[in-house]
């Protein structure tokens, strides 16, 4: 066993580490600072027969026996208490099927931000046949010295003169043969090496009597099993006064364990090697004068640099690092103590190992520093990994601006955020919410007893439910929805109203884990909703007061109409009748202009009628109650145009009418003002050869449906179309078309009656188009 002073591999960061772990057959572990498993990777069942489920939760001291636990105990304390590194410790424990083994232990403390040691992250490895082979290699050393103290072990001599060869025990032992089964010889000697090495062997004797020159060689020996041993083979020639070779005398050592270790040793060497060529993170070694002993692959891409650029660099004579106060660090790593320098932003311009060409962009750098320590405990090297971590740091640096960001528009916006841990009861407030809740923020600990304390007594009840009934099990939902309003009571007597919303999450098993949601300050806008409620009243009296006010109104404009319209029509039919008499009684006493005089007045007198007719009809649309039902549209807009035609039999025109068109409408209304359009229609398309009048729909892209009436009459100047839709407004003289200019204010009336609007297009000669859309009802239709 040893104490812990051991010289400790090379460590790199843990995750790295635990792979390079699980790569080279050991197996990893962490637990925490009572010695408990908290985690072991699932290769600890190959080594020693338990599984990780087994392992975790139980004791790091557990299957040690009662010597080893006190003293593991005591050096797990020490070295916790002090948060230094477990560096190769070796102990024994049982494997699960009882066999005794030897374990070598190495485990980095972890700590929390204060410095203070929580655990440990390790590796284990099995080195109970190592163990074995070196208490072998012990003996057999001390074996070896004594044989050759007293010409005993693995010794041979070969009389050149007779051609005898004579062998001690050991080479029999060596080479596999019993002493009775085989007469030694040279012959016999060459038949057990291997058939690859026979020649080498020859060779190599046969020169070293030829020369003179003392012969050692390694070579294989191809035993009667199969299997192959390696041997080292030392011998020396005597010769005779005539320089002729007589004697040859020598040693055989078995060193196959020897050279199987040192291959073995080698492989893994350059494995490790290997390993941290191709590691991600930049690997840096320094002697202990701080020069460079070696760089890896990934510190060359790190820095943009050629590792030949480094003679000369000593890490101790770094301007940069000194400004940046690493220097401290890398003094406590030659110290002997392992430690993480935070994330550092480099200057390429400043590093003076970096010529120009090869200068990269600025880079946020970690750095983590490991001592590799001798038998004594004195630092012999030191290993500095970097990591890249620009990204990250960039990434948390944004994400520290978005959250003062958001705390900022919180606090501006009075919304603040929480979550409730349903287990626990305890909780998570954002600054802002601390305020909305009456608090500063961080003067309690977040919890639901101070959400509670906070809400009004007087709606603590109703906020209760509100939560119980979120908590209930969401049928088929993984989540329910949790809503209230309620009034906050603050310390210094004011309350306010907030507004919560959330959502609680459930388990498996339909349990509530987790509460989480906003709340919104909504004291001013109760404010205002109070206000416009009153408001509301108010315009709603102001508007029935109005209402009542309009319709006496109507009912004296009606009155008045009717008097108007009554009193009017008298003096008209009088002048009418009488200007008729006189035409048919005086007519042959009345020169051509009193006749033509009198038909003026006629005329005057009938239109005067006729304009009256017409307002009444314009002021009756007002008080129509509106009978809303489907109304066939092609079929009223065919009925209408044959009527036209009948009416004008010596007119030719040429009519389209869209199928299926059905409408929402009051069917009495829509038959007034189609026929209007209709009518317009048909006047100012006279002396048109062919004459076309068109009804048809359109679909707008919101999905509103929008009716027209189209034809290829006289048109309009678009610069004159507001006028359209007015009373009396008329844009031909009357000698050209006749009319009142009252039907186009009687189709607007009637389609904003419906709820709907209309519009006209047009140009001089070329015809017009009437569109028009009847409301909402027809639109849901």
């Amino acid at each position: 066993m040893t104490d812990g002073t051991t010289e400790p591999p090379a460590q790199i960061p843990a995750a790295v580490t635990m792979q390079l772990l699980e790569v080279v057959g050991d197996w990893t572990w962490q637990c925490d600072r009572e010695g408990r498993l908290t985690f072991v990777s699932d290769s600890v069942e190959r080594h020693i027969g338990y599984t990780p489920e087994q392992l975790i939760g139980t004791s790091l001291f557990r299957r040690l026996s009662q010597d080893e636990d006190e003293r593991i105990r005591r050096m797990f304390e020490e070295k916790r208490r002090r948060c230094e590194s477990l560096v190769r410790i070796t102990t024994r424990i049982s494997h699960r099927n009882g066999r005794a083994m030897t374990l070598e232990v190495s485990a980095i403390p972890l700590t929390d931000a204060e410095g203070r040691c929580h655990g440990y992250l390790g590796a284990s490895r099995d080195v109970t046949a190592a163990e074995l082979v070196m208490a072998e290699m012990k003996r057999g050393r001390s074996r070896l010295a004594e044989a050759q103290r007293i010409a005993h072990l693995g010794s041979w001599e070969l009389d050149l003169v007779r051609n005898e060869l004579h062998w001690s025990e050991e080479i029999f032992r060596i080479f596999g043969i019993a002493p009775e089964e085989f007469e030694p010889s040279y012959e016999g000697f060459l038949a057990v090496i291997h058939p690859d090495d026979r020649d080498m062997v020859s060779r190599a004797y046969e020169e070293s009597v030829a020369n003179h020159q003392p012969y050692d060689i390694t070579h294989r020996l191809l035993m009667k099993d199969g299997s192959i041993k390696y041997v080292h083979e030392r011998c020396a020639t005597f010769y005779d006064e005539e320089n002729r070779p007589i004697r040859s005398t020598g040693t055989v050592q078995d060193v196959t364990r020897q050279v199987t270790l040192e291959r073995r040793l080698k492989e893994s060497e350059q494995r490790f090697r290997a390993l941290v060529e191709q590691s991600p993170l930049s690997i840096q070694l320094f002697a202990a004068d701080g020069s460079v002993a070696l760089v890896n692959r990934a510190w060359e891409q790190l820095w943009g640099a050629d590792a030949g650029l480094l003679q000369g660099y000593n890490i101790l004579r770094d301007r940069q690092l000194e400004e940046k106060g690493i220097r401290s660090y890398i003094e406590r790593g030659f110290a002997g103590e392992a430690c993480q320098v935070p994330p550092i932003v480099y200057d390429p311009s400043e590093l003076p190992w970096i010529p120009e060409k090869y200068r990269n962009t600025g880079r946020w750098i970690q750095a983590f520093i490991y001592p590799i320590k001798d038998e004594q405990g004195k630092v012999k090297q030191l290993v500095v990994m970097h990591e890249d971590v620009t990204d990250r740091f960039l990434a948390e640096q944004r994400l520290k601006r978005s959250e003062a960001l958001l705390s900022e528009a919180q606090q501006i916006a009075h919304l603040g955020n929480w979550e409730l841990d349903l287990a626990t009861w305890q909780a998570t407030w954002s600054d802002e919410e601390y305020r909305l809740l009456g608090y500063r923020p961080g003067e309690v600990e977040a919890s639901a007893e101070k959400f509670v304390q906070a809400v009004h007594p007087d709606d603590r009840e109703r906020v209760g439910q509100a939560m119980r009934e979120a908590m209930q099990p969401p049928e088929g939902e993984e989540r329910r929805r949790y809503h209230t309003v309620h009034r906050v009571q603050h310390r210094d007597g004011r309350v306010t109203v907030v507004e919560e919303d959330g959502w609680v999450t459930f388990d498996r098993e339909q349990r509530p884990l987790r509460m989480f949601g906003t709340t919104l300050d909504i004291t001013e806008r109760r404010r205002v909703e109070q206000e416009l409620e009153q408001y509301r009243e108010h315009l709603e009296q102001l508007v029935e007061r109005r209402t009542e006010e309009l319709e006496a109104t109507n009912r004296e404009l009606e009155s008045f109409a009717y008097s108007v319209s009554h009193d009017l029509r008298a003096p008209l039919r009088s002048i009418d009748g009488f200007s008729l008499a006189l035409l048919e009684d005086y007519e042959e006493r009345l020169d051509e202009t009193g006749r033509d005089y009198l038909y003026r007045v006629r005329r005057a007198s009938q239109r005067m009628g006729a304009l009256i007719d017409d307002l009444l009809m314009l002021s009756r649309l007002t008080r129509h109650n509106l009978n809303i039902e489907q109304v066939d549209l092609s079929a009223l807009a065919r009925r209408l145009l044959a009527e036209l035609a009948e009416a004008h039999p010596e007119r030719t025109v040429e009519t389209e009418v869209e199928e299926r068109l059905r409408v929402q409408a009051d069917p009495k209304l829509l038959a007034i003002a189609l026929s209007n359009l209709l009518e317009n229609a048909f006047k100012y398309t006279a002396g048109r050869e062919p004459a076309r009048i068109e009804v048809g729909s359109l679909l707008q892209e919101e999905g509103e449906r929008v009716y027209y009436v189209r034809d290829n009459g006289a048109g309009f100047d678009m610069q004159y179309v507001d006028k359209l839709f007015s009373a009396f407004q008329r844009l031909h003289r009357e000698e050209e078309f006749p009319g009142s200019g009252i039907g186009l204010a009687t189709v607007a009336r009637i389609v904003h009656r419906h709820g709907g609007r209309v519009w006209a297009e047009g140009a001089t000669g070329a015809g017009a188009s009437f569109y028009f859309t009847l409301g909402r009802g027809d639109a849901e239709r």
